[in-house]
């Protein structure tokens, strides 16, 4: 809803996964100073046939001193955003904060984002691009250092991914070049 919203420090580090860490509370509090500081430059923007819209969706950030909790708010405008996630990609923080790779963190919400399909198809030079993977990669070195290494990653983590497989699909140019990577 628009209610502002109170989480203890033990709520949020238990949502983060980060609950049997060492992390003090003032070391957490310092994180989540960082966190407001990125979210308050966070503008979000609407464009209809009508107008063009600017907002902020969190514009209340309370950290008590003293107390080890922190409020939030959701611009009432704007909660629809939020509360309507049928049309986004969604995905298990848990899982994705167990991943180690930028590499296999990249693939695994490109494969959440192409759940529903069953399959996530890229040219070679988007995979590139979307992945930084650097251009002095060739393409079994891409195959070995980038997508293997995810792949072996991913399967770690649950049992959606067990069967993951990539399928390169080879240009008919000479030399026979990768054109396209498919995920299935």
């Amino acid at each position: 809803g628009t209610r502002k919203a109170t989480f203890s420090y033990s709520e949020l580090k238990k949502a983060m996964g980060l609950q049997n860490t060492h992390i003090t509370n003032e070391e957490f509090r310092q994180e989540m100073l960082k966190m407001k500081n990125k979210l308050n430059l966070l503008t979000c923007s609407i464009e209809t046939k009508e107008a063009y819209i600017s907002f902020v969706l969190f514009p209340t950030f309370i950290m008590q001193k003293g107390e080890d909790i922190i409020t939030l708010a959701v611009n009432q405008d704007f909660v629809f955003l939020l509360n309507s996630l049928a049309n986004y990609t969604s995905f298990k923080l848990e899982q994705f904060v167990d991943l180690n790779s930028k590499y296999a963190k990249t693939l695994y919400r490109k494969l959440c984002q192409f759940r529903r399909t069953g399959r996530y198809m890229v040219t070679v030079g988007e995979f590139r691009r979307l992945f930084c993977v650097p251009e002095s990669y060739s393409s079994k070195e891409v195959m070995k250092r980038v997508i293997s290494t995810s792949i072996e990653e991913l399967e770690k983590c649950g049992d959606e991914f067990k069967d993951l497989k990539c399928i390169p699909h080879y240009l008919k140019e000479r030399g026979n070049p990768v054109g396209s990577y498919e995920f299935v």
